[in-house]
């Protein structure tokens, strides 16, 4: 992932040290996020979340999902219904 700036140069050290936070847990979620999808392949992110155990509502795997496709290490696969929130969602596959 390329790096952002979270913490502009003028800020207090106690952004800058909450910067630091948010990249290490960026991080694990992206992590946990793509462990998701390569031991459920073909599963929306509503579907995602409730097989790692995250409450269903959560948008924390979705986010993930999108910046891991930026990346390059996930695709998206074709929409379906989503078993969760039975709405149109596409799933998700590991590249």
């Amino acid at each position: 992932m390329p790096a952002r700036a979270l913490a502009r140069r003028s800020d207090p050290a106690t952004s800058h040290g909450g910067a630091s936070a948010a990249v290490c847990v960026l991080g694990e979620t992206q992590q946990r996020a793509l462990t998701a999808v390569r031991a459920h392949p073909n599963r929306t992110a509503g579907e995602l979340n409730v097989a790692v155990g995250l409450d269903p509502d959560s948008r924390r795997i979705g986010r993930r999902l999108n910046e891991l496709e930026r990346a390059g290490v996930v695709r998206r696969g074709p929409a379906r219904t989503c078993t969760v929130t039975g709405h149109a969602a596409h799933v998700w596959l590991a590249v």
